[in-house]
Order: C-alpha cells, then structure tokens, then sequence
C-alpha cells in the first residue's frame, strides 16, 4: 500500500520553498521510491509547483453546476493518475497550501477525498506547517497588498474589522475537522520557527524531508531564490496606494514584481531592523484569543505536556512608520525596476520576433524550393504533352497517307479471298 504525504501549508510557512526544491528534484526523490506525480492540468504559472491544486481548484463556469461538474472530472484525472503512481511508487508526495483554508469551501471534502484514496488503495499522512497567529495575521495582509488581491484597506482596518477570519486560526478545531476523516494519528504536526526545525541542515528543507522520511543528501540541486518575499518599509504602502488609482485596477498588476524586486534590493542595500505593522498590546491580545486552541494543539498532536506550542519569544519590536527620507529613491527603485522588467519583455519580443522572422524566410525558402521542383514538373509534363501531341499528329498523319490506304485495301481484298 503506497502513503501518500499531503502537505497542506499552511501559507506562509515556506511552502513555496519546499515545492520548488521539490519539482527541482523531480527525479532524484524517485531513486528512493517518492512520486512527485504531475497533476498540473493548466491551471496557470502559480499553480504550477503546486501538484496537489487540482484537489481545490476553483472552475470559473457559467453555472455552479457546470463548475462542479468541471471540478468533479479534474478530480477524477487526477486519481487515474495516482492509481497508476501507487503502482509503482511506496510514497507520493501531494502539495497545496491552500488545502488548509479551501478545504471549508468544499463539501465534504475530506470525506469524499479519503474514499477516493480508499478505493486506489493509498494510505495517506497529512502534513501541516503552524505559525504564531500575529505573524500569520501581518503576513497576509502584506501578502493581499502585494499580490493580485490589491487590497486599500490598511492594516489597521484589516485587524479591527478581523478581515482575516476567512482564514482558519483556530489550529485545534480545524485540526479535528480533519482528523475526523484522516484520522488524529495521520496529522503530522509541525511548527514554523527556525529554531524548532530538525534535520541534519535544521532548515525548512531538512525538516520536511525527514518528516516524510525521504533522505536529504548532496545530490539535490540547490536554487534557495525565494521567490514569495514580502513588501517591507515604505514599499508596502506605496503598493497600497497605487492599488488604490482607478485606472490601476483595470488593468493587469503590472507593478507588482517591480515593486517587490525594489523592495528586496532596497533591503539588502539599507537594511532596516525588523518591525511591525501590530503595538506589542495587539499582539498580546490577539496571541490571548488563541492561547487555548494552540494548547491543545501542543499537548495532544505534539505531546508537550508544558502545551506551549510556540517557543520563540515574543519581542516588541518598533511599530512600521512611513519614512519620507527614503521615498524618493524608493520611488526611484520603483521607476527603475519597472522600466527594466519592460526592457526585458521589449528584448524578449524582439528576440522572439526575429526567431519568427528567420523561420518565416527558412519557410518561405522551403516553399521557393518546392515552387521550383513543381515549376520543374510541370515543365517536364508539358513537354512529355507536346511529344504526346507529335506522335498523335504523326499518327494520324501515317493513317491518310495514300500509301497506307492503298495497303488497308490491298489486305481487305487479300482477306475477301481467303474467306
């Protein structure tokens, strides 16, 4: 029976990272007997690293039920696919950060996923990634600023209005959710803090390969570009204010990369100590709502008998202020990072085009060369018609000379006698 390991995030928690390291690796893991199967069925570039989407995916149909529908026969490919790698493999691995939170906008999901890996004869292990709920509270709304959410509202508003509730904070009860169809024993519970991550490496890395048991060596390739990086100093509020321009939103977010490269390089040029969008008394308090779900959380998943589940301690650290020292060159860096992300695509065109264009004239020289050979052809047909049209006229010419005539009777007279 083959275990299938479905790591479900949370988001936040270097879920990029390890799908990334993981469709790197591809190949390698499988010399050990994991499966990273390919589920992705054109569901766009950010789901590409993510194989285990299809079993969230939102069909934008005309029709709930043509959406449903869409959704049930994606599902249904996806375990044709999973048959087969049970097959041949003791371990698939299944990765989406969004399970942690879409998994309550479908209904009955985990019963109904539970039954499919039933019935292809897959054991399965959930794996979950937790994270100190302020964090998780700041992290996405810097992320809804960033990314294709375009969010206005500030963070003060996005606490005070608890615009994060959509996403499932109460660890303890979301974890029961789901163990009552996995099972409390199939949940493998982790904690995201650096000091808590085991492995040789004690990286993010290291940590989830041996949770699933899959060994880390020096064979893997090695590409630690963090691509999910979130906006930091003055660069989080000018990505709000220009989603907030009329004309921005009706057209695609083609600020936000630029936006986020300078505020990476502006971090490595003049980094600023870390801080925070929370006072130390909001994060108190917020940490104080979950101060009994994440208890249990530690003593009956991870048999911490102190039920601490988080460790690192909580510092005060200085609240984010807008810094007008800095505006102008952030602006600058801004400017900057977009003009070149436009020079790259204006390369990218022209090399494109001018591959087009060479495969336009290796075309039209084939065709030229084709023109010709027929041109050749029919040059040979006609000529091949005209000594056709000669031997007919030389024919027809032999059959009225008088000469030959005279024979035809001669030889119908000669056969008369003979008859």
């Amino acid at each position: 029976m083959a275990t299938v390991y479905l790591h479900i995030g949370t988001p936040k928690t270097g879920t990029s990272a390890i799908q990334h390291f993981l469709i790197e690796n591809r190949e390698t893991i499988k010399q050990f007997g994991y499966c990273l199967p390919d589920l992705y069925f054109g569901f766009g570039m950010p789901f590409l690293e993510k194989n285990g989407h299809v079993l969230v995916h939102r069909y934008r149909r005309e029709t709930v039920e043509q959406s449903r529908k869409e959704y049930r026969e994606g599902v249904d490919r996806a375990f044709e696919v999973l048959e087969q790698a049970a097959k041949e493999y003791d371990n698939i691995i299944l990765t989406e950060e969004e399970i942690w939170k879409d998994c309550n906008s479908i209904k009955n999901f985990w019963k109904d996923l539970m039954a499919r890996f039933d019935r292809i004869g897959c054991s399965v292990k959930v794996v979950v990634y937790l994270r100190r709920q302020d964090q998780i509270v700041e992290s996405l709304w810097n992320q809804w600023v960033k990314s294709f959410y375009r969010t206005t509202i500030s963070f003060r508003e996005w606490l005070d209005k608890k615009k994060y509730s959509y996403y499932p904070m109460d660890y303890y009860g979301h974890l029961m959710k789901i163990a009552k169809y996995v099972g409390k024993e199939n949940i493998i519970v982790r904690v995201y803090e650096k000091s808590r991550f085991e492995g040789d490496e004690q990286s993010i890395f290291s940590d989830f390969f041996q949770t699933i048991g899959l060994p880390l060596t020096d064979d893997y390739k090695r590409d630690t570009t963090s691509t999910n990086h979130g906006l930091k100093n003055n660069f989080i509020e000018l990505k709000r204010m220009i989603n907030g321009i009329p004309e921005y939103k009706e057209v695609q977010d083609f600020l936000r990369r630029p936006v986020l490269y300078a505020s990476d390089y502006a971090d490595k040029v003049d980094h600023a100590p870390k801080n925070t969008m929370f006072s130390y008394e909001e994060q108190l308090a917020l940490m104080k709502e979950f101060e009994e779900t994440n208890r249990k959380v530690a003593v009956e998943f991870l048999g911490r008998e102190d039920g601490i589940l988080f460790t690192e301690p909580m510092n005060e650290l200085p609240m984010w202020k807008w810094n007008p020292d800095t505006v102008s060159r952030d602006l600058l860096l801004i400017m900057g990072e977009a003009f070149i992300t436009q020079e790259k695509k204006r390369v990218h065109q022209q090399e494109t085009l001018e591959t087009l264009v060479k495969e336009m004239r290796s075309a039209r020289g084939k065709i030229d060369a084709q023109q010709k050979r027929l041109d050749a052809q029919k040059l040979l047909i006609e000529n091949q018609q005209k000594q056709i049209r000669t031997l007919q006229s030389q024919v027809d010419s032999m059959y009225r000379n008088p000469v030959f005539r005279a024979y035809r009777k001669v030889r119908k007279l000669i056969k008369g006698e003979r008859g």
